[in-house]
Order: C-alpha cells, then structure tokens, then sequence
C-alpha cells in the first residue's frame, strides 16, 4: 500500500495583468483556429481560467465594456475549440456577460447581439446567464 502526498487546491488568481494579456489575444484572433492566437504552453497552463469562480474573475471589472465583450467572444469560442477548456456552468463567459451588463455604456441591443451570437457559437447550454436555479 503506498500513501500519496496531499496537496491543498490553489487559490485561482486572475490578476490584471493576466486579463490584459487575454484582451489583447481576445481583440485580435481568428475565430476559426482560437489555439493559433495562443502561445502553447497557455493552451495548458491557462485552462484554470475556466474553472474560476465568479469572484476570482473581479479585477476584469477594471476592463471596459469593448475589452470585456471581445473576452466573452474569446472565451466562447475556446470552450468550443480548445481540449481541455470546457466549462459548462463555470465558464467565464457567464461572469463576464454579467459584469457587461453592468456597464453603463453598454445598451440593450447591443447586449440582445451579443446573446445570440453566443448561442449561435456555443453548444454551452448555460451560456451566457448560468443555471437557472
């Protein structure tokens, strides 16, 4: 019988600069190939990114609402392109439509744009509200 060494789960942090580093990747991508626009080793290392929780994606409300739209765009499609970035009901897409949301700037149709096109991207059924309960 062996004994395995316990490690504690590490706190996610998503820092500002870390942020910044996706808006750029994010403002600038093609949206058929998300794994080209990605250094490689990120294609691994970053994947955390889509088990965050709500509270460690609240430095993007630093963000503007064109940096945080190009964001839900990116990480919609890299749900759907990149193995190992599903997220389901954890995805980032949901905690960034929400901060979105509550933009000013931000109006109705183009949010009511935004919707649809992640529906029509996305076969993420609890995108981009969450769960319903």
């Amino acid at each position: 019988m062996s004994v395995e060494e316990w490690k504690p789960v590490q706190k996610i942090t998503i820092d500002l600069a870390k942020l910044r580093q996706y808006v750029a990747i994010a403002s600038n991508f093609d949206d058929s190939n998300v794994a080209a626009a990605l250094p490689v080793e990120n294609i691994s290392a970053d994947s955390f990114l889509m088990s965050a929780a709500a509270a460690d994606w609240a430095q993007a409300d630093e963000l503007n609402s064109d940096d945080i739209s190009n964001l839900i765009r990116f990480f919609t499609l890299a749900e759907m392109q990149l193995p190992g970035w599903e997220a389901g009901k954890s995805s980032p897409v949901i905690y960034l439509f929400k901060l979105l949301r509550k933009k000013t700037d931000v109006d109705a149709e183009a949010l009511k744009a935004l919707r649809s096109w992640i529906k029509t991207n996305s076969d993420n059924r609890y995108l981009p509200n969450g769960a319903v309960i």
